[in-house]
């Protein structure tokens, strides 16, 4: 990651970076901007009690504490993503009832 950012600033452009995150449960759709607190914390029985969080919640509190997560993008997100998994809900539905 450092590498690849070093590049991007030295005008190189992008880099194409692939990364395997390990979700601490199975990914959840809420709106956006509901309160969290109480989904992605657990308590696996070998693991700390409330000391795992999910990493991308994670990645957006730490961008919060530095000023640079924006508010609006982040809406923009949830709503383009909510969209598109209801779209896919409703084509697999129809594709379902046609095909019977």
């Amino acid at each position: 990651m450092r590498q690849a950012m070093q590049h991007a600033r030295e005008g190189h452009g992008p880099t194409f970076l692939e990364m395997a995150i390990t979700r601490s449960q199975p990914a959840v759709l809420l709106p956006y901007g509901r309160d969290l607190s109480n989904v992605v914390q657990y308590a696996p029985p070998q693991s700390n009690a409330g000391k795992l969080f999910d990493p991308l919640v994670r990645c957006q509190h730490i961008l919060q504490e530095q000023g640079i997560w924006d508010e609006e993008w982040a809406a923009q997100l949830s709503t383009r993503m909510m969209t598109e998994v209801e779209r896919a809900l409703q084509n697999a539905l129809r594709d379902t009832l046609q095909s019977k």
